[in-house]
């Protein structure tokens, strides 16, 4: 039990390095346009294909998973993240860009087994209880080193194009060397009587529904408002002062994150399914305050939405933590695999159907009327929060076999 002790103390550092491809996330936009020369539609159309070959590819995936376990899957993850970085970086042509998405999200795909490999830990130890709390300090200390990388990411890009991706490649290789320091037990030993087939229950149904809708709301909210603000504040600044304002936006969403997850770190343990009415409630009342900061313009209008975009960003990271400890609850490891897979199509699909209906309001519609649909979308996902709370109030254990 020693390995499964030190990689549960392990788990944070690791899993904070190795969710995204840090550092470039930072100027991705920027470098592919820059230094690769890619256009506004050619990057739009490599994330859809990126996403779209996930969820195409769900199913043999999650065989792969399943065949060679969590552990050997958020290996290949990592490894796959380097190689992603690596086309970024070392490539002219754009086939390599283009396949480096397609990697970066297969990583993300692999890598999102992580979090069933702590469950596993935890289970063996007895103390399942922690396991909001140490997802908690993952995720703090991934939104401290986004904070610190928002801030020095621009001025070395300015000294170097190719230095934030230099520092990317460093830093995944760090998450590929930790990957091999983490373990988990056998779980046919932890985990009695699992059915061969892939079952789930009610509530992690419920739970990957309304993640799929949370979750990329959060994104295309922040997206819009950072937009209407640089659209409301261009028309009585000069766009010096309107990219510090962005920038306050930007600062303000990381700090709100740092707070709430270092809230949740120490109090995760106490806080119960219930609280999920509450974050929903939060992103109503953030696109609702994101809507009255489009239609007030100015500064009021401004602050308006830098509190809108604290509170999206506040109750983003709680929320994930809560949906994957319910799935938990409710899965056996091998139905875990499956359902931690579905969730992460179904926020992929969620990204992609929400994304094309704001792109075809915007189209004929200005922003604050595509904040009013997001915001009908809210409604519908706290309906199913209430759906999924009552269910797991009333201990439903109806199941659907989804494969």
């Amino acid at each position: 039990m020693k390995n499964v002790s030190n990689s549960i103390r392990l788990y944070p550092w690791f899993a904070s390095i190795s969710g995204d491809l840090l550092f470039f996330m930072a100027i991705d936009t920027l470098f592919l346009t820059t230094v690769k020369g890619l256009g506004a539609a050619e990057i739009t159309l490599m994330t859809a294909i990126g996403t779209g070959i996930c969820v195409i590819l769900q199913y043999p995936l999650l065989c792969i998973i399943h065949k060679i376990g969590n552990t050997a899957a958020v290996r290949i993850g990592v490894i796959l993240l380097i190689i992603s970085a690596l086309c970024y970086t070392c490539f002219v042509e754009k086939i390599f860009v283009f396949l480096g998405c397609i990697f970066y999200y297969l990583a993300l795909f692999f890598i999102e087994m992580k979090s069933s490999i702590l469950r596993n830990n935890l289970h063996a130890l007895n103390r399942e209880n922690e396991y909001m709390q140490i997802e908690a300090r993952a995720k703090l200390l991934f939104s401290i080193y986004t904070l610190a990388i928002v801030i020095i990411a621009a001025p070395l890009f300015n000294l170097n194009h190719y230095l934030p991706n230099i520092l990317c490649i460093t830093v995944t290789v760090l998450a590929c060397i930790l990957s091999f320091c983490i373990h988990e037990p056998d779980t046919t030993r932890h985990f009695k009587k699992q059915s061969r087939k892939t079952e789930l229950f009610l509530p992690t149904t419920l739970a990957i529904v309304a993640s799929m809708l949370f979750i990329p709301l959060i994104l295309i909210t922040f997206s819009l408002t950072k937009l209407l603000a640089q659209e409301n504040l261009g028309t009585m600044f000069e766009i010096e002062a309107v990219a510090y304002f962005i920038t306050g936006l930007v600062l303000a969403s990381r700090i709100a994150r740092i707070i709430s997850n270092a809230f949740f770190a120490h109090f995760g343990n106490k806080i119960t399914s219930k609280s999920l009415f509450l974050l929903s409630f939060a992103l109503i009342f953030a696109i609702l305050l994101a809507f009255w900061g489009g239609i007030a313009n100015g500064i009021a209008g401004y602050i308006l939405m830098l509190i809108a975009i604290m509170l999206l960003y506040g109750v983003m990271d709680p929320y994930q933590i809560m949906i994957k400890k319910i799935i938990f609850e409710h899965t056996d490891n091998r139905n875990a695999q499956t359902a931690l897979t579905l969730n992460f199509t179904a926020l992929n699909l969620g990204q992609m159907c929400l994304n094309f209906v704001a792109t075809a309001m915007l189209f004929n519609l200005p922003i604050v009327y595509v904040l009013a649909a997001l915001l009908a979308f809210a409604v519908i996902e706290s309906i199913v929060i209430f759906a999924l709370v009552r269910s797991l109030r009333e201990n439903i254990y109806r199941f659907k076999n989804l494969i």
